[in-house]
């Protein structure tokens, strides 16, 4: 016999040994399995809390507490699995949830709230135990249309959510000799054991994996079961909660084409407005918060309204916090002061029969972030209940705490129908070097950064655009440059270019028109706003599927910049 064929047979018998091996263990693996010592009870974690709170197949980590009606679940269980829009004012007696339709307070130890600023009773007094407070199980099924479905047997609370299909089942009589079917707590009967399941027990259905299934039991305890030990039962769908009615011009897909009309001590006479045929929303600056109470002023004119209304023009009344950071504070500062603002401004809507409220909340302290967000979340269901277009300003990205940092700019998006982004003042009044008021590059990045970092559709952004240009005045003296400004609108630059006879070139980098001159031994520098300028920015808008474009402000703009503004 060759060196060759004596190789090849010592191989072939390594592998015969090798398999004989594998199948000894496998062997012994499964009288193991049969006939070893079964496995030790273990107390599941749900367990250690009374009536376990689970949803979707999973414990909460929480247990509820009381039955039926006086069902009460705690707040960081809420917050976890239900809804984030749970605000704690205070000592955090008072509970406020928001939805997109509606508002809902609770007082711990009371039973009577507010429901849409109207008095309710809830029929059970959130709770304080051990620092955790629990508050009713009914208010979140009006408020959030989740159903709670709690176990006889334990109290245990399966909560289910709108929309979603549950698989129903029994445990089905079992053909061997034994009386019930074990509940593991893995999909391994080497885990340890959750209970014993007789025939005919009815359970939740969860999900199936390689021979098992995730369950949950009649006393809503968890665990995996042999998907042959189960027989399905048919399913259950949770009731869907009502589409949130939306204002008229949101419904019928309007894009927007605003003009800001600013309003200082007296609106302007509308025999002299420009047509503006492109614009279909005017904003006039007329409300502003008038005191820490949370009372409103108003500038409103009627007349100014039926101008638009006549016009086609929808009217978006701007409120501001009158740019004062501690009145803001104060004002925010409690449900009551909040409530007032929101009950002033749907009044002064109802009066003078407004279309929206445009928010425009500036210079805020940065530890107001949160507490704003919520006035927003309790304003819009209230101003929609009313068929109101709701809108709110917020400023590119910065790092400036008071103008830019304050606008939790995600969340407040999800209330809002729009967010005009003020893409303008790149280069601001006192900056320490002269520049464009807006540049192309910037503005998009101003508009990009916030969909890409906070997650804001673009098709509930809306550009803000300036009619204002700044001329910067640059001085030398000892070696050093000093800049001052002045803003002025496009009727002022179109004055100045042609009593200079000045020529303007375009600049690349900035996407606008640009002019210098000496003046009095200072150079005079402009990054000129114009129908060049306004035109780029509307294409960029339309580029980015922006919801549409806004303008500050009407009185800025020359007669030829309404022939450009429409989207």
């Amino acid at each position: 016999m060759s060196k060759r064929n004596t190789q090849k047979k010592g191989c072939g018998g390594f592998l015969f040994i090798i398999v004989g091996l594998l199948v000894l263990v496998l062997g012994a693996w499964k009288v193991w399995e049969q006939w070893g010592p079964a496995p030790q009870y273990k107390a599941n974690e749900m367990g250690s809390v009374d009536q376990p709170l689970t949803w979707n197949g999973q414990w909460s980590g929480y247990g509820s507490k009381g039955k039926g009606d006086q069902l009460l679940v705690p707040i960081e269980a809420v917050k976890k699995g239900i809804t984030t829009r749970v605000f704690e004012e205070g000592d955090s007696r008072r509970i406020i949830l928001t939805s997109k339709m509606n508002v809902a307070v609770l007082e711990v130890g009371e039973s009577k709230g507010k429901w849409n600023g109207q008095d309710i009773d809830w029929g059970v007094e959130p709770e304080r135990v051990d620092g955790q407070v629990f508050i009713p199980m009914t208010a979140l099924e009006r408020l959030y249309g989740v159903q709670a479905v709690q176990y006889e047997s334990t109290g245990g609370v399966q909560v289910r959510f709108p929309g979603q299909t549950i698989q129903l089942g029994v445990i089905n009589e079992q053909q061997s000799t034994a009386d019930t079917v074990t509940l593991y707590e893995q999909a391994d009967k080497r885990s340890p054991e959750v209970s014993q399941l007789a025939s005919g027990t009815p359970i939740t259905m969860w999900k199936e994996q390689a021979g098992w299934f995730l369950i949950e039991d009649n006393g809503g305890r968890l665990g995996y079961i042999a998907s042959d030990s189960i027989e399905q039962k048919g399913s259950e769908t949770v009731e869907k909660q009502p589409v949130p009615p939306k204002p008229k011009f949101v419904e019928e897909g309007h894009s927007v084409s605003l003009a800001w009309e600013a309003v200082y001590s007296r609106n302007p006479d509308t025999d002299t407005l420009p047509k503006m045929p492109g614009v279909n929303v005017i904003s006039p600056t007329w409300f502003s918060l008038a005191d820490e109470q949370g009372n409103v002023k108003s500038k409103a004119d009627s007349k100014l309204l039926d101008w638009a209304h006549r016009n086609g023009k929808q009217v978006w009344a701007l409120f501001s916090n009158s740019f004062d950071p501690d009145l803001t504070t104060k004002a925010l500062s409690t449900y009551e002061r909040r409530e007032t603002t929101i009950n002033q401004l749907l009044d002064y809507a109802k009066q003078y029969r407004i279309d929206g409220i445009n928010i425009d909340y500036e210079n805020v302290n940065v530890e107001d972030r949160d507490v704003l967000t919520q006035f927003v979340r309790e304003m819009t269901p209230r101003l929609h209940s009313a068929g109101l277009v709701v809108s709110i300003d917020v400023t590119a990205k910065s790092g400036s705490s008071r103008w830019s940092k304050f606008l939790d700019r995600g969340p407040l998006a999800e209330s809002v129908d729009f967010m005009m982004v003020m893409a303008y003042d790149e280069h601001w009044a006192t900056s320490p070097k002269a520049g464009s008021v807006a540049s192309l590059p910037w503005t998009e990045t101003a508009v990009t950064r916030i969909m890409k970092e906070d997650g804001v559709p673009a098709n509930k952004l809306v550009l803000g655009m300036p009619l204002y240009t700044r001329i910067w005045t640059e001085t030398e003296k000892d070696g050093e440059r000093k800049v001052s400004s002045k803003a002025v609108g496009m009727r002022t630059i179109q004055e100045l270019l042609s009593k200079q006879q000045l020529k303007p070139t375009f600049a690349e980098q900035e996407g606008q028109n640009y002019v210098e001159y000496k003046e009095n031994g200072t150079l005079q520098r402009i990054w000129i706003e114009d129908e060049r300028s306004i035109k780029a920015r509307i294409d960029l808008a339309k580029r980015l599927d922006l919801a549409g474009v806004a303008a500050w402000a009407r009185s800025l703009g020359n007669a030829e910049i309404w022939d450009i503004i429409h989207y």
